[in-house]
């Protein structure tokens, strides 16, 4: 878990600093540690931007940290000139609905981020890795006069100078979403995520334990009371073991894990229980055409998912349903042989 002494201070630093640097990637944690800095804080963040109608260009983000939401917003004058402001914090999904909702916001980018806090001296120290993006180092000090002395830092830590970067992370995430649809599964990836985790172990648990009791038993009632064990023991269980990891990371929320764990369940019950139909409509005398139905019916949700994954992990559609359809081949090899080796040891 965070140190909350040391989350505090890095915010009080963060809110009274007045110069910034930002250079791409990040220095060894020897070189940190022979200079004598002082760990503070791991903090895991959601950033949400948000653009609005006003007569002034206002960009709201609203960082999830913890489950406390914290809504900043930067308004640029018609000259050009810039402020920031902490204007609400929020501690509950509902108000945060309801206040997005009343604001008439456009959802612009999502930025995941896992911070490390550093102090050395009077100079904060943030250690970034930002999903998309790569990873960044963050130099923070309140004296206006530092920016030499910063440049001197970046070097000190062994980062290079010439890749210092002067965007800020809304403006680097907006020149890295593809589309729309990208941008809204980013939004609601607590749901996404559990959801879509189920739904693949869905397809490729039921699928397995398809193909060894079809071929090692050949009984359709005996395939039919395997899938719903799957769908309703094998479902619970996982979602209860997820539900149980996601309270141990560091970054805990009861709230966050239950979502997760709940949604998990539901994708992988709904998708598990679907697989019975063709056992139930297909005599039992045709029973490999159910079986072909059922692969067809998986592979079929296989390429479908990969779609929304690719999007969301920024990679190559082809790749994503290469990786997808090559797990559950193999599982279904390994099922077969396996159902097979019974039989050769066991008999019929």
């Amino acid at each position: 878990m965070m140190d909350e002494d040391a989350t505090e201070r890095a915010d009080q630093h963060h809110q009274t600093r007045t110069t910034q640097l930002k250079v791409r990637g990040l220095p060894a944690d020897i070189v940190l540690r022979k200079l004598g800095a002082e760990r503070l804080a791991l903090v895991q963040q959601v950033d949400k931007y948000y653009t609005k109608s006003t007569p002034e260009s206002a960009v709201v983000r609203i960082r999830d940290e913890g489950g406390t939401n914290y809504v900043t917003e930067r308004i640029t004058s018609a000259e050009g000139v810039a402020s920031i402001r902490l204007t609400k914090v929020i501690d509950d999904q509902a108000s945060l609905k309801s206040y997005v909702k009343a604001q008439n916001m456009k959802l612009t980018a999502v930025v995941f981020k896992e911070r490390v806090v550093y102090r050395l001296g009077e100079i904060a120290v943030m250690l970034d890795s930002i999903r998309d993006l790569g990873e960044f180092t963050e130099l923070h000090s309140s004296n206006p006069k530092d920016t030499p002395f910063l440049m001197r830092l970046v070097e000190t830590l062994g980062l290079d100078p010439g890749n210092l970067e002067t965007r800020t992370y809304w403006q680097l995430a907006e020149l890295s979403e593809s589309s729309r649809l990208k941008t809204y599964l980013k939004g609601i990836y607590h749901w996404v995520q559990g959801l879509a985790c189920g739904i693949v172990g869905g397809v490729m648990t039921t699928l397995g334990v398809i193909i060894g009791v079809t071929f090692g038993v050949g009984s359709t009632v005996a395939v039919a009371s395997s899938i719903l064990a799957i769908a309703l023991s094998d479902s619970f269980a996982d979602a209860a073991a997820l539900f149980t990891a996601e309270l141990m990371s560091p970054f805990a929320s009861r709230s966050k894990a239950f979502l997760r764990g709940g949604t998990y369940f539901v994708g992988k019950a709904v998708i598990s229980s679907s697989f019975i139909i063709p056992f139930l409509v297909i005599p039992q005398a045709h029973m490999f055409w159910a079986l072909a139905a059922a692969a067809g019916w998986g592979v079929i949700i296989t390429v479908l998912l990969s779609v929304p994954i690719s999007i969301v992990e920024s990679s190559r559609l082809r790749s994503t349903l290469a990786r997808q359809i090559g797990v559950l081949a193999l599982i279904s090899v390994l099922t077969f042989l396996g159902s097979r080796l019974v039989i050769v040891l066991v008999g019929d």
